[in-house]
């Protein structure tokens, strides 16, 4: 947003109406990226008044009585007079600069004219595709500050890793609200960083790249609309050779554009330097990006095309060069403005230019962020896996995971570049099935078996409900296994799959099927994870009633010792770890749920 101090410089001229257009533009240009545009500033007649009054007095006493005279003779008053004079010393000097240039009398605009403007066409055509890239592919502007900041800049960040190591990674998705902790980390490293890059750094990266947008406007001006009023109709990409059959034209149906014209001149002037050089490595990026190749991961696409790519830009060098020189001489030939304000018959007529910030910081800082997000999209699933296997191997100490015979992902890459679905649930379930098998029936049915004997002996009830819920638990272990053995070839359920694999690449009514098959497959493995966190959830509430129970006995018998692999505990010692251990297991397995949802 404009601050309020350019803006009130802005508007301190303008009428209301004038003032309403000049926010109508901001507002339109904000909401464009662009933020480039002109403001024709009609004074009030009281302050034309007053400018007319303050020239006159600075006039020569000739001229003042020449003044005089007219006003005489004429019967015009003062200001109308001295209006006159003003643009017949305008005419003269358009004379001056280029005779025949403009039709006077019959207020028109020459061919003469309008070769000029065809010869700064000419001139700028190569640079077309170059604007058009420019302004429709946003990235390529991303792209472009993100290359040259490294130039001016020894300490960018550029990946991931700079921010944050792959330990801190790997930690903080150890944890819960992994993906939320690492978010706020990152985010308060990425403002810290953007924070602490000098205020020079910025002013750097701008005399690089402010050449290339000071161009763009001359270069996608809308000549084919000018020459129309000049009864020559431009042909699509191809450069007319010098000089089409052209005709006059009336100034004034033109004048607007000629405002235009001139505005991209003045830009254009206004931001290049005497000895202006296209920046090699702007170009560079550009016919890097304009091949449909990635800075990043096409290297060696781009070190095979080197040399095609540093001669394409020595020619798009020559042809900015080009530009620049026909724009000079353009400027220095065609007095434009002169012309707007004589066929505007106003001498005072002023357009306010408002010359945008480029908001390189803001630019730089978008793209930065897009490269972190995707960077961190691509490695996100393999640094969960990682941390999820680390915490699989944490959990089942030396013995390492069954995995099921027949619910697999082995062929999940055939079918993903087919665009079919594929068992999705492999990781959870089997996570789930060896957790009942080799750690809950292993450690913690048999912590249970000692709570029955050393607690629940006189408590039936209690002990019935226990039993009950373990049981449960056990019981799910046998129906997954069952389930898996449905999907073998012998059964009818994998000799089902088995014919739907056939030809499915080609049968659009078996991938329909297959489609059916794996969905409906996946909803009673769903059914099973569902059931088994339920289970385990079921067992702590169980155990944490026990452990808050408020009568003596209770807390007594959580004190009682008792053997268990030959070491001593107390009863609450083994208690909390069978919650420490269930509660660690629901979390992994509701991770590895999580992230096979996001796959």
């Amino acid at each position: 947003m404009i601050a309020k101090s350019k803006l009130d410089e802005l508007a301190r001229d303008l009428s209301f109406e004038e003032r309403q257009d000049l926010l109508d533009k901001i507002n339109k240009d904000q909401a464009d990226g662009e933020g480039e545009y002109f403001i024709h500033v009609e004074l009030e007649d009281e302050e034309k008044q007053r400018l007319i009054h303050s020239e006159i007095e600075k006039l020569s006493f000739w001229k003042k009585f020449v003044i005089w005279f007219l006003k005489l003779i004429t019967g015009k008053n003062r200001e109308q007079v001295y209006i006159t004079l003003r643009l017949r010393e305008i005419k003269q000097d358009i004379r001056r600069a280029n005779p025949g240039i403009t039709g006077f009398e019959t207020r028109d605009l020459s061919v003469k004219f309008i070769r000029h403007v065809f010869d700064l066409y000419s001139a700028v055509y190569p640079l077309a595709p170059f604007y058009r890239f420019f302004s429709d592919f946003q990235p390529f502007q991303e792209q472009i500050t993100l290359y040259l900041i490294e130039k001016v800049f020894s300490h960018t960040k550029k990946t991931i890793d700079d921010f944050i190591s792959v330990t801190e990674l790997e930690d903080i998705f150890g944890q819960d609200n992994g993906q939320t902790n690492l978010t706020q980390l990152l985010h308060r490293r990425f403002d810290e960083y953007v924070r602490n890059i000098p205020g020079s750094v910025f002013t750097k990266l701008e005399v690089l790249v402010k050449p290339f947008f000071a161009l763009k406007n001359i270069v996608l001006f809308n000549y084919k609309e000018l020459f129309h009023y000049f009864d020559y109709y431009l042909p699509p990409d191809i450069l007319d050779k010098k000089y089409p059959v052209f005709r006059t034209t009336s100034a004034m149906i033109v004048v607007d554009h000629l405002e235009r014209l001139y505005y991209a001149l003045y830009y254009a002037l206004k931001n290049l330097s005497e000895d202006f050089s296209a920046d090699p490595e702007v170009l560079y990026v550009y016919q890097i990006l304009e091949r449909g190749l990635s800075l990043k991961k096409d290297t060696e696409r781009v070190e095979e095309e080197k040399e095609a790519i540093q001669n394409d830009v020595a020619i798009l060098q020559n042809h900015f060069y080009a530009a620049a020189g026909e724009i000079t001489k353009f400027q220095a030939v065609v007095p434009l403005l002169d012309i707007i304000k004589f066929f505007r018959k106003d001498p005072f007529y002023r357009l306010r230019f408002y010359l945008p910030d480029l908001r390189l910081k803001q630019v730089y800082t978008q793209a930065l962020k897009k490269q972190l997000k995707t960077e961190m999209d691509e490695k996100i699933f393999k640094i969960k896996d990682r941390v999820i296997e680390r915490k699989i191997f944490e959990l089942f100490s030396e013995n390492s995971m069954t995995a099921l015979e027949n619910y697999t992902d082995s062929a999940s890459e055939t079918y993903i570049r087919m665009g079919l679905p594929y068992f999705s649930r492999v990781k959870s379930l089997s996570l789930l099935y060896n957790y009942i098998k080799k750690v809950y029936r292993v450690l913690i049915a048999d912590i249970v078996q000692t709570m029955n004997e050393y607690i629940f002996a006189s408590h039936k009830r209690t002990q019935n409900r226990l039993v009950g819920i373990s049981s449960s638990i056990e019981e799910l272990e046998d129906k997954i296994l069952f389930f898996d053995k449905s999907l073998s070839p012998e059964e009818d359920r994998g000799k089902t799959l088995h014919r739907l694999k056939y030809n499915i690449s080609t049968d659009l009514a078996h991938q329909k099927l297959f489609k059916s098959f794996i969905y409906e497959t996946d909803r009673d493995v769903q059914n099973f994870l569902e059931k088994g966190l339920e289970n385990l959830n079921n067992f702590k509430v169980f155990l944490d009633e026990f452990f808050h129970g408020p009568a003596e006995s209770t807390q007594t018998t959580l004190r009682t010792l008792v053997q268990y692999k030959g070491r001593q505990f107390t009863m609450r010692q083994l208690l909390q770890l069978i919650l420490t251990n269930i509660d660690d297991f629901t979390r992994l397995l509701l991770q590895v749920m999580d992230m096979e949802k996001g796959r």
